[in-house]
C-alpha cells in the first residue's frame, strides 16, 4: 500500500489528547509534562495505533487494520491478538495520564478514535498522513518523488541492508555481551533479562557463556503481552565496531512459555 510506503519517507509524530506526543518512526509514547518518562510499545502495538491515528475519525474495520499491521509479516493476524494489542496501547495511555478512554470498541466491526483528540505534533504543517491523499496534484507529485527515492535507495542502500544486520547493545551475563534486533523498552527489560538467563543456564541448550563470545536474542510480541510465544538466542562470535560480522553461532530456537 502507498501509505505504508509514504511513512518510509515521512516520520509521524501525533498529539493525542493535547497531552501526550507519539512517534510513530520508534514507537514511542510520552507525556509532554514528563519528557523524561518515555515508554516504547511493541512493534506490531505501535503498528496499530499508527493505523488508528492515521484513520482519526474513521471507524476502522478489524480487516483493515489486520491489512495495514500484519501484511508482509509472517506472523498471523487473529481478532485476539488485535484486541489485546488494543488493550496494551489502553494500559499504556492511562500509564501515561491519560484518563480519557480515546479508543472505542464498534462491536462486531472494529474500532474507532476521535479526530477530536488527535493532532499533528510539528510536522511540516500536514495536520495528519492523511492530509497529503487531499489533492490529487500533490498526490501526483509525491508519488514520482517515492518512485525517485525507492530507485535511489535500491541502488545505493539496499545492498549494504542485506548483508549488515544492525544490533542493539542489551546487557550482559558474565563476560557475553547480548544484543537484540530490536531496541528493548524499559517496560520489557526485566522480563526478557529473566528469559535469557534461564535460556543461558539451561544445560540442554549448551550455549552457557565463553569468553570471547557474545549473544544475540530475538523474540515474537507475544513474549511481552503473554508470556508465550517464540524465542531465539545465538551465542556467536561478534566483531566490527560499525559493520558487525557475526560467525560461529550457536542458537537455539523454541515455541516458549512461561518458565
Amino acid at each position: 500500500m502507498l501509505i505504508n510506503l509514504l511513512e518510509t519517507f515521512i516520520k509521524m509524530k501525533f498529539l493525542i489528547n493535547n497531552s501526550i506526543v507519539y512517534n510513530s518512526d520508534d514507537g514511542s509514547l510520552v507525556n509532554k509534562t514528563r519528557a523524561d518518562d518515555i515508554i516504547v510499545l511493541p512493534h506490531m502495538a505501535a503498528r496499530v495505533l499508527t493505523c488508528l491515528l492515521i484513520n482519526a475519525g474513521k471507524v476502522v474495520p478489524r480487516e483493515a487494520i489486520f491489512d495495514y499491521v500484519w501484511s508482509g509479516n509472517e506472523m498471523l493476524a487473529s481478532n485476539n491478538s488485535l484486541t489485546q494489542y488494543v488493550s496494551f496501547i489502553r494500559k499504556t495511555l492511562t500509564d501515561l495520564e491519560c484518563q480519557e478512554e480515546l479508543i472505542k470498541t464498534i462491536p462486531r466491526v472494529g474500532f474507532y478514535l476521535s479526530g477530536d483528540n488527535v493532532s499533528n505534533y510539528k510536522n511540516g504543517g500536514f495536520s495528519l498522513l492523511k492530509d497529503v491523499f487531499f489533492s490529487k496534484y500533490l498526490f501526483a507529485i509525491l508519488s514520482f518523488m517515492i518512485l525517485l527515492l525507492v530507485l535511489i535507495y535500491q541502488v545505493f542502500f539496499l545492498k549494504d541492508r542485506l548483508t549488515n544486520k544492525e544490533l542493539f547493545y542489551f546487557s550482559e551475563i558474565d563476560s557475553c555481551k547480548i544484543y537484540t534486533l530490536k531496541k528493548v523498552s524499559e517496560h520489557d527489560f526485566a522480563s526478557i533479562r529473566s528469559r535469557i538467563e534461564k535460556m543461558v543456564e539451561n544445560e540442554s541448550f549448551n550455549i552457557a557463556c565463553t569468553k570471547g563470545f557474545s549473544y544475540v536474542y530475538q523474540s515474537d510480541e507475544r513474549i511481552s503481552l503473554e508470556g508465550k510465544g517464540r524465542e531465539f538466542i545465538s551465542r556467536c562470535n561478534i566483531t566490527g565496531e560499525i559493520n558487525n560480522i557475526i560467525s560461529a553461532c550457536n542458537g537455539v530456537y523454541i515455541n516458549a512459555r512461561n518458565y
